[in-house]
């Protein structure tokens, strides 16, 4: 968890630095601010409004599509990971607030540098490369260098979330002497799920950035819903856990392969609340919430205390 967090934690500041310091020499390029925001406004209100030119229920459903990516967060196996290991409730607090200031600067920083690629390199193929663009581009080589280097070190970091799941799971089922059939169940689910989305990657053209968003949003609507409702407080039956689970998953691949609605609202919202409505009906409160579950059930939670 240590070595996971330090990499989170640099892959954060070697991103932030690159996004707050690239910016420069493409507005020094572009001559000023104005000159910028001119130069956008020239393109179209797709490139210079906020809601790409939509307006009523459309921008609506645009802005709850772009919040939906948000929703797919606590669905994802590392971010659950660091919310079972967070130490108390004072932790959780400074991490939310850390959590969104660096949202907040990052990803207006990003959206400066996505700008200045958009201004400067109109026929820049892949836009998920423009601070690579601008770095190689805009700066002297020496300087350059450092730079892509830097992003490509802060890229392999990005392993490290996924191998501390991969990690913690193996640590919870080891530890049981003898453990029930169930898991043997989900040892082959994680391997059948795991060729099946090394198939897809492989045989169906989908873009780098279309990929992630896939897997994030997937994921997120599977067993984001199931998370929140155990954080209130409720026991959630095996079977509509296994509902919200699958309808989430399989709500979120169909609306994938729909025409896209504004901001995917069908695909990023829609799954999520479905999965959560079939959680919060399938639900029941512990009269003790720090009771173990049914499949974890001691001998006290069968004889009064």
């Amino acid at each position: 968890m240590r070595a996971a967090s330090l990499c989170d934690a640099v892959q954060a500041i070697v991103m932030l630095v690159a996004a707050l310091l690239l910016p420069l020499p493409a507005i020094v390029f572009l001559a000023s601010w104005d000159s910028l925001l001119s130069s956008l406004a020239v393109l179209g209100p797709a490139t210079s409004d906020w809601f790409g030119g939509k307006s009523g229920v459309v921008a609506l459903a645009f802005a709850v599509g772009a919040f939906g990516l948000g929703f797919a967060v606590p669905g994802q196996p590392h971010a659950m990971v660091r919310f079972l290991a967070a130490k108390d409730e004072a932790v959780l607090r400074r991490a939310r607030w850390i959590a969104l200031a660096w949202m907040v600067v990052s990803l207006g920083a990003v959206l400066i540098c996505g700008w200045c690629a958009r201004l400067l390199y109109d026929g820049l193929q892949h836009p998920e490369q423009a601070l690579f663009a601008l770095a190689r581009r805009l700066l002297p080589p020496s300087i350059a260098a450092v730079f892509v280097t830097s992003l490509v070190w802060a890229i392999v970091l990005s392993t490290a979330s996924p191998m501390l799941a991969i990690a913690s799971q193996f640590a919870v089922e080891f530890r049981r002497a003898a453990a029930p059939l169930s898991l043997a169940w989900s040892r082959f689910a994680v391997v059948v799920t795991a060729i099946l989305a090394i198939i897809v990657s492989l045989f169906i053209p989908l873009g780098l950035v279309e990929q992630g968003l896939l897997a994030l949003t997937a994921l997120g609507a599977a067993f984001g819903p199931l998370l929140l409702v155990r954080l209130s407080g409720k026991r959630i039956r095996p079977g509509s856990a296994l509902g919200a689970m699958w309808a989430g998953f399989i709500l979120t691949l169909l609306f994938h392969l729909l025409p896209d609605s504004p901001g995917d609202f069908l695909e990023r919202v829609l799954p999520f609340v479905a999965a959560l409505g079939i959680a919060l009906t399938g639900g029941e409160r512990r009269r003790n919430p720090d009771r173990a579950d049914r499949s974890q059930e001691t001998v006290h939670d069968r004889v009064p205390i």
